[in-house]
């Protein structure tokens, strides 16, 4: 009888912490799982970074959409705009909650470059947006190698 009631009392300290165990961090995201360059083209905004856009920015135009730019190639999370002037670039470098503030980000390398004369800038960026209706932003403007590991996955095509 002794024994049936120590393991009973050990079931029983066993069950009630199994149910105390944290929950495993739950990311948002508000980035599409497939057709991520198509999205990126349509929603990412210009504004929110330095880039060569910024001299010639209207109001109302934030997006390569908006400046009526179509991509010239896109593969393998890398969309390309040449013009006979200029090439820009964005590269999806990975996918993931990159500063664990539970809502789930893009990292890319942008980079905007004039075939005419000397303008080159590449720039790491992060990337996030807020909900299902808002713009892609830039939220941090120099990403740290160390944090761009084997952890993060490519985005999808």
């Amino acid at each position: 009888m002794r024994h049936t009631f120590g393991f009973a009392v050990l079931l029983l300290v066993t069950s009630a912490s199994a149910g105390l165990e944290e929950p495993a961090h739950k990311i948002s995201s508000y980035l599409p799982s497939k057709d991520v360059e198509k999205f990126v083209v349509e929603k990412l905004d210009l504004s929110t970074f330095r880039n060569s856009f910024g001299p010639r920015r209207e109001p109302g135009k934030r997006t390569f959409a908006d400046f009526g730019l179509r991509p010239t190639n896109t593969s393998n999370g890398v969309i390309e705009f040449k013009k006979d002037d200029w090439n820009y670039t964005v590269k999806i470098l990975g996918r993931r909650d990159y500063n664990n503030d539970g809502i789930e980000d893009l990292a890319i390398r942008f980079t905007d470059r004039s075939l005419v004369g000397s303008y080159r800038t590449e720039s790491q960026l992060l990337l996030t947006r807020y909900s299902n209706d808002s713009k892609l932003i830039a939220i941090a403007y120099e990403l740290d190698s160390a944090n761009l590991d084997s952890s993060s996955s490519p985005a999808s095509n």
